[in-house]
């Protein structure tokens, strides 16, 4: 499910994350494959950098080699295999490494014992010419429940990697209370006494607001945080209110959903939406301003690519949606008396009681304006056998596209260029990218459609032709013979 995915990134991203872990690694999955959509649909809603979690060296690099800057691999060890499988990668792709402070022989009990294996790390590293900066450390939290000095050997050996070997280094903050109630206090408090002995990242969960506090103001009162201006910046408008929780789907508008490029979302509020509000409100007043802000945010370099794409199928789910109540819509407001409307052409009248909005050129149950302003006649509106309203064929051989037909049109279309065309020769077929028919001898016809040209008979309904554009060009060909040259 790429969508939950998605939702969990930028979820984490609003709660101050700054890099994320993506672990795909289930039983039977084929990961390689995974990994590589998990990446590219993450970086497509999210800026943030990624940590590629995997011990399928397959996997790493493929993902690797389809990461957008530089990764960060999680994660190689002290074993012989696993730098000899990592460090090749990291040098190849430039990725920096969390390095974990165990090997073949397990955990070191000891901050010695790990101490020792990070000197090996290193070592082995710079022979493939990667430096201490190219190294993360894992001094490896293990949960005070089974043993009471375990605390104080991640402390101590991650406070020596930072001070002496000057690698930075990681902890996953919340294995220390693994096994004991009240989680949240334990880890808050570990990781405050770890940012103080040198740890440079930690693993923690960005919806904590105990961790999350506890961060903020460390970096506040190590001079981290200049001017304390992040700290401030935070606190000062929410009375220093806990954000104890991730925020829901149900909490972001039609327009954030576009805004972030989630696809499922968008179709969920644009559903949700038409319970209230008009299909063409929600258009106007949610869609539209929402790709307005995505175009001015890609303008600005402030949205790039992955991400205007993301936000355009957002907004395709969104309009998907609502296009089934529209055309709904549509038909509820359309006259019943077809030759009413059509008789009231030209007239200026107050009793028109069908139209949308206030347009009565966009009225739905009449629109042939292309044909009304066409001063050569090019557009032409025609009864079709089985449909109510009549439907407007484009003579290429009358038009010398003027553009009137353009201009008046109120759907902002081009009806010389979008409209199904009847070409009088060969040579204009051929010469137009227009979708059209150049009739033949009998009943064949030679079509366009989809940029794919192929001959049909028009007569025989069983040759492949949309029956809608079958029965528009027999009726073309058998009722306004005198159109066709």
């Amino acid at each position: 499910d790429m969508d939950h995915l998605c939702r969990e990134a930028i979820a984490q991203a609003d709660h101050g994350a700054q890099i994320l872990d993506v672990n795909v690694g289930l039983p039977e999955i084929d990961e390689p494959e995974m990994l590589c959509r998990a990446v590219r649909a993450v970086q497509s809603v999210c800026d943030l950098p990624l940590q590629l979690d995997t011990s399928d060296p397959v996997a790493l690099e493929r993902a690797l080699r389809i990461y957008n800057g530089r990764p960060l691999i999680n994660s190689v060890n002290g074993g012989e295999a696993s730098m000899a499988a990592v460090f090749p990668l990291a040098k190849k792709y430039g990725a920096a490494v969390v390095a974990l402070t165990l090997d073949e022989n397990g955990i070191p009990e000891t901050a010695a014992g790990r101490i020792t294996i990070a000197e090996k790390i290193l070592n082995t590293a710079k022979t493939y010419g990667l430096s201490e900066k190219d190294l993360i450390v894992d001094a490896l939290a293990m949960t005070v429940s089974t043993g009471p000095d375990n605390a104080n050997v991640a402390l101590e050996t991650l406070e020596y990697v930072r001070r002496r070997l000057h690698m930075h280094t990681v902890l996953g903050v919340s294995n220390i209370s693994f096994g004991l109630p009240c989680r949240e206090k334990l880890n808050a408090a570990f990781f405050t006494m770890a940012m103080a002995r040198g740890l440079s990242a930690g693993i923690v969960n960005p919806g904590d607001s105990a961790i999350m506090d506890a961060w903020r103001a460390v970096c506040a009162l190590t001079g981290a945080d200049d001017h304390c201006g992040a700290y401030v910046q935070h606190y000062a408008s929410q009375g220093a209110a806990e954000k104890s929780a991730l925020p829901q789907n149900a909490d972001l508008t039609l327009q954030q959903a576009v805004l972030r490029g989630l696809v499922h979302e968008a179709a969920q509020k644009a559903r949700a939406l038409l319970e209230t509000t008009e299909p063409l409100a929600i258009i106007d007043r949610e869609l539209i301003p929402a790709l307005d802000a995505v175009g001015a945010g890609f303008e600005a370099k402030k949205i790039f690519l992955p991400q205007l794409l993301m936000s355009a199928d957002a907004a395709k789910a969104a309009q998907a949606i609502v296009d089934l109540e529209l055309d709904k819509y549509t038909d509820r407001n359309i006259n019943p008396d077809y030759n009413k409307p059509l008789g009231k052409k030209g007239d200026l009248c107050a009793d028109c009681d069908s139209r949308a909005d206030t347009r009565c050129l966009g009225c739905p149950t009449v629109c042939e304006v292309c044909a009304d302003v066409c001063p050569n006649r090019a557009n032409v509106a025609v009864a079709v056998p089985g449909k109510r309203q009549r439907q407007i064929v484009h003579v290429d051989g009358m038009c010398n596209e003027c553009g009137n037909c353009g201009t008046f049109c109120p759907y902002e279309s081009r009806p010389y260029k979008d409209k199904f065309t009847l070409f009088w020769s060969k040579e204009d077929f051929e010469n137009s990218e227009n979708e059209g028919f150049l009739p033949l001898e009998g009943t064949k016809s030679l079509v366009r459609l989809d940029g794919q040209t192929a001959e049909y008979d028009t007569a025989d309904a069983a040759r492949g032709l949309p029956e809608d554009l079958r029965a528009l060009i027999q009726a073309v060909r058998q009722d306004y013979s005198y159109l066709v040259k």
